[in-house]
């Protein structure tokens, strides 16, 4: 095996290492359990720089409005407080597919019109306009006299 094959697997290692350990050392400020979803609006992620001390633990809130109305009255809200564990590793690509588009009806006849359409768009719209500008340019050329393939073109 040649020295420069043998660096760069030295090199792959060390760099895996310290990323290692780089995050283990971010996780080890986090709690095990975390509040990822904001109890007045439960749709919203919280913003870790908006909270609230409630009952010794920390409450967090999406926005200052819902802070405001968390401490007018917390007891209405106080259900909706959810914890999650912590994630011990990143989502690997088997837990988690970017093949389909979150948020869409795949599978349904209006998600898959609308995926086909997406993806005829520079057939549908680009190259119309490529014609155009390329049938522009060759009448130009043609008044000019200078190409004489232009005037059937």
């Amino acid at each position: 095996m040649s020295k420069s094959i043998r660096l760069a697997g030295l090199l792959l290692a060390a760099v895996a290492l310290l990323r290692g350990v780089a995050t283990a050392t971010a996780n080890a400020d986090i709690p095990d359990q975390v509040q990822l979803m904001c109890p007045v609006m439960p749709d919203e992620k919280i913003d870790p720089d908006i909270s609230v001390e409630y009952e010794g633990r920390t409450v967090y809130f999406c926005c200052q409005k819902c802070r405001v109305r968390f401490e007018a009255s917390p007891a209405t809200f106080a259900s909706a407080i959810v914890t999650t564990a912590r994630p011990t590793e990143s989502p690997t690509a088997s837990e988690h597919d970017h093949g389909k588009d979150h948020g869409q009806a795949n599978g349904s006849a209006t998600g898959d019109v609308l995926t086909i359409m997406g993806r005829l768009h520079p057939v549908a719209v680009h190259f119309p306009i490529a014609l155009l500008v390329s049938a522009a340019l060759a009448r130009c050329l043609m008044l000019i006299g200078s190409i004489p393939w232009a005037g059937p073109a």
